[in-house]
């Protein structure tokens, strides 16, 4: 089989933006500033701590990612999601099962 595949290298800059991008669309601020840092925790663990605030609000400057880390539980859409509600796509079962249900959405959009 002769599979086509595409590969993505991607730095902290790169996953930085991504990660902006997408957290932009949930905060409820016309205007906003932001800062994002990856964090190490003890278990080399790396995580994003994000910030928004008013546009106004320039102490977002003195945040402190580390303090914000030991402090914030994880409020991410997966890390929050329960695990029977969790699709791991890399599962050929649970990868058919997606795909089955994707076709029968365009199926039925299209009638």
């Amino acid at each position: 089989m002769n599979a086509k595949r595409q590969y993505f290298k991607l730095n902290e800059v790169d996953i930085l933006g991504i990660v902006s991008d997408y957290l932009s669309t949930q905060v409820d601020f016309e205007t906003f500033n932001s800062r994002l840092a990856f964090v190490e925790n003890e278990d080399n663990e790396y995580r994003i701590i994000a910030a928004y605030c008013e546009l106004e609000d320039e102490s977002i400057d003195e945040i402190d990612f580390e303090v914000l880390d030991k402090t914030l539980k994880f409020n991410g859409e997966r890390s929050t999601m329960p695990k029977e509600f969790q699709i791991d796509v890399t599962n050929p079962e649970q990868k058919a099962i997606l795909q089955m249900l994707i076709t029968k959405l365009d199926t039925e959009s299209n009638e």
